[in-house]
C-alpha cells in the first residue's frame, strides 16, 4: 500500500472540489 499516493490523491481531491 502506498501512503504516497493516497496523500497525492487525496489533496488533489480537495484541490478538484475547491476548483467547483
Amino acid at each position: 500500500v502506498s501512503s504516497s499516493f493516497d496523500l497525492a490523491i487525496e489533496v488533489l481531491t480537495e484541490l478538484v472540489s475547491r476548483h467547483e
